[in-house]
């Protein structure tokens, strides 16, 4: 049954989560890179720099955080779609797939954007709503293009590291600010990630509104022949 005032709190607990998690990534990754910027400039000794790493959390931690948010946008989800039952959609994923797209190996990297955009487009009733279908697939493809972006970004960073190691040619202020880039785009993609959920939300709540205010028969007071012939 459509509930959207716990579609919304979900949403809410969920938004606060990737605002942590993003304040964390920005924690982490912000300060040892313009740590190492600063000094690599000679705006900092190496005394400074090591005080300034002193203060960058364990990677455990937003590691952590992450995995915590997640579970609020996995009910979310779960619930967003179990939604669409009373909609009379016809969507390509059961509910089983908004928990299950995200951990099957390799596939993982396509399905999640797949199973949210199926529910984004059925939350929708056309295009003539506010949000649309189309402004919801929009939402979606963009916040998983960014969201991929960051991940695969942070994995080719990796394996350069790994290269270039002891190689003087290959100045190390240039994957610093990649790694930069790359966190600005994490940052993004978290922001329209509680765009994507707050826009399927409305357009779930217009629709729902729609359906209900659809005349029930039960509503309407049955009359007889004889109470229409012989009125008392």
């Amino acid at each position: 049954m459509y509930d959207g005032k716990a579609l919304h709190r979900l949403f809410l607990v969920a938004a606060v989560g990737i605002a942590v998690v993003c304040a964390l990534s920005l924690w982490a990754d912000v300060v040892p890179a313009a740590a190492q910027l600063l000094y690599l400039l000679d705006v900092t000794s190496s005394e400074q720099t090591q005080a300034i790493y002193g203060a960058i959390p364990p990677p455990a931690v937003p590691a952590l955080a992450y995995v915590v948010a997640g579970v609020p946008f996995l009910l979310w989800l779960g619930r967003a779609r179990r939604h669409l039952i009373d909609f009379e959609a016809r969507p390509a994923y059961s509910p089983g797939w908004a928990v299950g797209a995200w951990i099957i190996p390799i596939a993982s990297f396509i399905l999640p954007a797949l199973v949210v955009a199926d529910v984004a487009r059925w939350s929708a009733t056309d295009e003539a709503t506010r949000p649309s279908r189309r402004d919801l697939l929009r939402l979606v493809w963009a916040w998983w293009a960014g969201y991929g972006l960051h991940s695969v970004g942070i994995l080719v960073i990796a394996v350069l590291q790994s290269r270039i190691t002891g190689d003087p040619t290959t100045p190390p202020i240039v994957l610093d600010v990649a790694r930069l880039v790359l966190l600005a785009l994490y940052v993004a993609s978290g922001v329209l990630a509680m765009l994507m959920m707050r826009a399927i939300g409305q357009a779930q709540a217009a629709q729902a509104a729609g359906v209900v205010s659809q005349p029930d028969p039960a509503d309407f007071p049955a009359f007889t022949v004889d109470e229409v012939q012989h009125p008392a």
